[in-house]
Parts: C-alpha cells; structure tokens; sequence
C-alpha cells in the first residue's frame, strides 16, 4: 500500500509542478536574470508549491498508517505551512527580510514547542541535557537551516537534488539501523521533491522559488530532529548529510562579514555560483554535489551511527575538507561579476 502511495505522490508532485509553470508563465511570476543569476533567460518560479501540497499530503498519510505521531504531524503542518505562506507571498512581492525572519522564527519555536522532547548532544563525551541550552541551540539551528537553505537555491537543480540526497541518506541510515518505519515519512520528501525535479534539472523549465526553498529547510531540519528522537541516532549525522550546503553557506557568510561586505544582500560568491560559472554547467556542479555524498559524506554519517560517542569528531572529519576546498574555490570573495 505505501509504495503505491509514493508513487501516487511522485506523479501528484510531477503534475503541480506543471499545473504551477503554468500558473507563473501566464501571472508573469518570473525569475528574471539580473549579474548575480545563473541563467540567461525568464524563468517561472514558486514551483516549490508542489512540493508543500504533495509532500504535506503524504505526511498526512504518514500520519494516519502511524508512521508519525500527532505532534510530529502538527509539528510538521503547522510550521510547514507557515513558511510555504510567507515565501509564497515573497515571491510574489517583497516581503521585508525582518518579517521574514519573525515568522521563521516563530514556525520553528511552535514546532520545538509542540514537540516538547528534545536530543542530547554529545560533545565528544560531554553530554548536554539541558533544555533551555538544547532548545536555544535547535532554535538558532533550524531557523539557519530555513535561511542556508534559500541561500543556496541559485543553480538548476541544486535545492532538490540536496533534498534528495539528504532523503537517500537518512534512509541508508535508518537501513543501517534496521529501523525501516522511519523510512517511510523519509520516502514522502524523497518522491515529492523528485517529481519536482522532473522539471527543475538542468536545463530547468521552473524554479522551486522561496516557498520551496524555505520550507524544504525546516522540513529537512524537523524530519531528522524527529528522526533522531525516535532512534537515538546521533544528531552529528544531520550536519553531515547536509554538508555541502551547510559548509558553503556558512563558510560564505563568515568571509563576506570578514572582508566588510554586506553580507545582508544577495550576492554571488557562493562556492556552488562561482563553480556554475567556471564551469559554464549546471550539471557538472550537480555532479560533484552527488559525488561528494556518495563518496565522502554517506560513509561518515553511517559510522556515526555506530561509534555516536564520536559524532562530533566524525562531523568535523567530514566538513572541514569540504569547507578547505570551498575556501580554495573563492566562496565569500567579490568577483568580477559581483562588485559589492
């Protein structure tokens, strides 16, 4: 029954996203290319839409066949939809970043709130349990993970095929652990975001937009923050599958704040951009994001699975070649193309 399920909400995502492209080309709801774009023409945007309606769809279903608890549930749909809304008026019109900012923040404190229990973190044998300490450092995390997210949405594909592989990596994990319900609610972002990417991949006919972007960050954040009070798998794991996108955006911002810039702006000097731009290929970024997963990333996060005593170690083990190599790449520099 739950596969027929994935594979109706694979082809429910596939159909909005062009039901949505066919919305935004005929309300001029277009991402148009400007010197910090990496495309050359008008493109739709907000096709992030159904992933939100696909996915919650199948987090219902979740839901109801047990797989997730009620506050997990709410957790997910009351958040979830929280930032869809105010990232969907965003690409619409522009919202002041400050608002922005209030409502993610809000979104994540019900979620945290409504889900009450929250992990320890082990760092590198002193373990934290208190929970003003653990609330404020999950706090500060997710709404950095919704904002890390939309950062770095700027290349076909790239949002998605990370939602992706971080999907394909919690259910390795899970696997690892014999755990195989928790594959379930895993395989609803997995097939939701695939169907989108059906029409994101190079040469993308749709941008997913704010309201995917914003919403696949807290989604990614608060499904391994379930899945980790749930199995006990080190919270470790979750920065790892995400490493890419966590090292370049961090990494970025701290250089941009470094050399004075205004980090607040949009800007180009991602290390995913200026390889997009090196390359002249979207696709050949997209490679090496998948390369990096399979070949360095997926390996590490399953041995913190069985030495999480060591979480912290491994995590550091698996970021920082990443983040030498995107500091060598020029991430956070002012390039030709981004005078500011």
């Amino acid at each position: 029954m739950i596969f027929v399920v994935l594979i109706g909400l694979f082809l429910l995502s596939w159909l909005l996203t062009y039901w949505v492209r066919i919305y935004a080309l005929k309300n001029q709801v277009l991402d148009v290319p400007n010197q910090r774009s990496s495309h050359t023409i008008p493109t739709p945007r907000g096709g992030g839409l159904a992933i939100v309606i696909s996915s919650q769809l199948g987090f219902y279903f979740c839901y109801l066949f047990g797989y997730l608890a009620l506050d997990e549930y709410l957790g997910l749909l009351v958040a979830g939809l929280t930032i869809a809304a105010i990232s969907f008026i965003d690409d619409h019109r522009h919202i002041h970043p400050l608002l922005r900012l209030v409502t993610h923040s809000v979104a994540v404190a019900f979620c945290l709130y409504i889900l009450r229990e929250l992990p320890i973190i082990n760092l590198g044998g002193l373990v934290i349990t208190i929970n003003w300490l653990l609330g404020c450092f999950l706090f500060v995390s997710l709404v950095w993970l919704i904002n890390l997210y939309n950062f770095m949405d700027g290349t076909d594909g790239i949002a998605g095929v990370q939602a992706v592989l971080i999907a394909i990596g919690a259910i390795i994990v899970l696997i690892a652990i014999g755990d195989y319900e928790l594959v379930v609610f895993w395989g609803v972002l997995l097939v939701t975001v695939g169907g989108f990417l059906l029409m994101n991949l190079p040469p993308a006919k749709i941008f997913m937009g704010d309201i995917g972007s914003c919403y696949l960050g807290l989604v990614i954040g608060v499904l391994g923050l379930i899945t980790t009070l749930n199995t006990g798998v080190s919270l470790w794991v979750w920065p790892i599958l995400l490493g890419f996108f966590v090292v370049d955006a961090t990494t970025t911002l701290i250089m941009r704040v470094f050399r004075g810039q205004k980090w607040y702006v949009a800007h180009r000097s991602h290390a995913y951009q200026i390889l997009t731009v090196r390359y002249s290929n979207h696709k050949a970024v997209l490679k090496k994001l998948i390369l990096i997963n399979i070949i360095w990333l997926y390996p590490l996060a399953v041995f913190t699975v069985f030495f999480p005593e060591a979480g912290l170690y491994l995590s550091l083990l698996a970021l920082f070649p990443v983040m030498a190599w995107v500091v060598s790449v020029g991430a956070g520099k002012v390039h030709a193309t981004n005078n500011y």
